[in-house]
């Protein structure tokens, strides 16, 4: 397994999530992740017949990114840096979004009418999520995610989740009107493996 570790840069491109069936609405991440890893597999069965092993290549694995970072400072004007009252602060409700965003995971429930005392759900759509940064749309869904809380740094949350990437492309993000909608454009150029 390659695992290829880069540490975001602290440049003006943001970060932005979005559905293909809109489950979830759009939104932009106000604080970039600190740490982003790329893990590569290789699918390999190996197995032992009458009179030998017998090893099988099937290619590549769907590849794993792993994210890690802090959210922003909760503050609001009324009570400054605040633990207390952070749910009214923009970066705590900023993060909720993209934790909204991975327990939908792209999936529409659908609710029956039934007379039954536990209702059954059904799926109705499921799409995939898109994470758009520095001009790459990436195509996928999410595998964990977790959360941890510091006492040595109350006003803020420590993060970690893993997205699988079903593809990729190289393409331009126009953010304008995003989270009521917003336009993705794709570019015709693409990366050398990226598929459309």
């Amino acid at each position: 397994m390659i695992s290829p570790s880069l540490k975001l840069r602290k440049s003006s491109l943001i970060m932005s999530f979005q559905t293909s069936n809109h489950s979830v609405p759009p939104f932009i991440l106000y604080v970039n992740p600190q740490d982003r890893t790329w893990n590569f597999t290789k699918l390999v069965s190996s197995h032992y017949t009458r009179r030998k092993w017998k090893i099988e290549f099937y290619g590549d694995e769907l590849e794993r990114h792993d994210f890690t970072g802090k959210t922003g400072a909760f503050y609001t004007e009324e009570t400054g840096l605040t633990r207390f009252g952070r749910r009214d602060s923009e970066n705590y409700q900023n993060f909720m979004k993209l934790l909204e965003m991975y327990k939908s995971n792209a999936v529409i429930p659908m609710y029956n009418n039934s007379t039954d005392f536990k209702p059954k759900t059904w799926i109705e759509d499921v799409g995939y999520v898109i994470l758009n940064y520095d001009d790459c749309s990436f195509q996928g869904r999410f595998e964990q995610f977790s959360v941890t809380e510091n006492a040595e740094y109350p006003f803020l949350l420590d993060y970690n989740f893993s997205m699988i990437v079903y593809s990729k492309f190289r393409s331009i993000v126009k953010h304008l009107g995003f989270g009521s909608g917003g336009e993705t454009k794709k570019a015709n150029r693409l990366y050398t493996g990226f598929t459309e």
